[in-house]
C-alpha cells in the first residue's frame, strides 16, 4: 500500500520511530510517538495538512471543502504488516475535548478502502491487497490532567472498545508508545 501513497504524505521514521503531531498552533496535544519494530513492515502517512476552509484539500481536491465534513480527515494512519494481517492504526490527536474524532477516524477508514480499491482494480498482482487482511484500529491520544511525558512500557497491552464497528483506544498524548502495544 505504501507505493500508492504519494511520498509528500510520508511521515519518516528517524529511529525507527515515528512522531505524528497536531500542527494547530493551539492545540494541547500537540504529539504522541510510536516506535516501531524492525520484524513490522510499516509505514506512516497523514493527509491532514493545514489549509483554509474554502481550500481545496491536498488529498481529495475533487470534493468540495465548502460541505461540512465532507473533507474531514485525521491526523495520520500508521500501517503495519504481521504475519499476513495488515494493520491500519488511524491515529487522531485531541486536547480535553474529544470533539469529532469518531467521524475523522471512519473517514480514514473510508479512504483506506478506497486506496485499497483502486490498487485492486489496477489488476496489478504485485500490488493486490486481499481487503480480508486489513483490521482496523482507532488511535485516540488525548490531553490527560495525570499525564506526564514518558515512554510507557512495551508490554503493556492497550485496550480497546467497540464504537460504531471501530475499535478504538483512548491513551495519552506526549507520550512513546511501541508499535506492539497496539497489536493483537
Amino acid at each position: 500500500m505504501q507505493i500508492a501513497i504519494a511520498d509528500k504524505f510520508h511521515i519518516p521514521a528517524i529511529d525507527d520511530t515515528v512522531c505524528i503531531r497536531e500542527e494547530q498552533a493551539d492545540a494541547k496535544c500537540q504529539w504522541v510517538k510510536i516506535k516501531l519494530k524492525n520484524s513490522i513492515d510499516s509505514f506512516c502517512f497523514s493527509f491532514d495538512h493545514l489549509r483554509k476552509k474554502s481550500e481545496l484539500d491536498p488529498a481529495l481536491p475533487f470534493l468540495n471543502p465548502e460541505i461540512g465534513g465532507l473533507c474531514t480527515q485525521n491526523d495520520a494512519i500508521l500501517v503495519c504488516q504481521k504475519q499476513t494481517d495488515i494493520y491500519v492504526l488511524l491515529i487522531e490527536l485531541k486536547s480535553e475535548d474529544k470533539g469529532k474524532y469518531l467521524q475523522q477516524l471512519k473517514s480514514a477508514e473510508i479512504m483506506i478502502g478506497f486506496v485499497v480499491d483502486r490498487l485492486n482494480a489496477s489488476k496489478n498482482p504485485e500490488f493486490s491487497i486481499n481487503k480480508d487482511k486489513l483490521q482496523f484500529r482507532g488511535l485516540l491520544f488525548r490531553c490527560r490532567r495525570t499525564s506526564s511525558e514518558g515512554t510507557t512500557g512495551k508490554k503493556l497491552k492497550l485496550s480497546y472498545q467497540n464504537r460504531e464497528g471501530l475499535l478504538v483506544t483512548e491513551n495519552a498524548c506526549h507520550q512513546t508508545y511501541h508499535v506492539n502495544q497496539f497489536l493483537p
